[in-house]
């Protein structure tokens, strides 16, 4: 039956096409991806949780609160699905990430919330930092991160 099927293709000159890895529409997975999203308080006192996800899935989570002697923090990592990954990757495409400027502040404001994301893929680096402000584009990649990170946290704690 295979030789069958072979022998018809090569026959009519089909050519089946090829599906990419991971659920993604565009391409495999980069070897070299590596997403790093941080964010919280101003104050590191006040706390900030930092993503790590790497190109075989693994989403790492560390949450820290203070500074110094008095710092706490605790991490986990969590296994993402290669849709899952590619939601991510389809998000920084959507967003035209690497197109974002380095720095978006509001520099009126001393106090409150920062974040910064750093994407390593396809052997481009690109680090944008956000302080104070809304950026339409840079939220859609964090949101997809944020709420991926919650959904595995929340899972982990319902395995307990």
């Amino acid at each position: 039956m295979n030789r069958l099927i072979a022998v018809s293709v090569l026959a009519t000159g089909l050519v089946l096409p090829s599906f990419p890895l991971w659920g993604q529409e565009s391409s495999a997975v980069p070897k070299d991806l590596e997403i790093v999203y941080g964010f919280g308080a101003t104050h590191a006192e006040w706390g900030r949780t930092t993503f790590r996800l790497t190109a075989d899935g693994v989403m790492t989570v560390e949450k820290t609160q203070g500074y110094g002697d008095r710092a706490k923090s605790e991490s986990a990592r969590y296994a993402l699905t290669p849709d899952e990954v590619g939601q991510i990757l389809r998000k920084i495409e959507e967003a035209r990430f690497f197109k974002l400027k380095e720095s978006y502040a509001d520099n009126r404001i001393m106090d409150g919330y920062s974040s910064f994301l750093r994407i390593r893929m396809n052997g481009k680096i690109h680090m944008v930092s956000v302080v104070n402000r809304s950026v339409k584009r840079y939220d859609l990649v964090a949101e997809a991160l944020e709420k991926l990170a919650s959904a595995k946290i929340k899972a982990a704690g319902e395995k307990k």
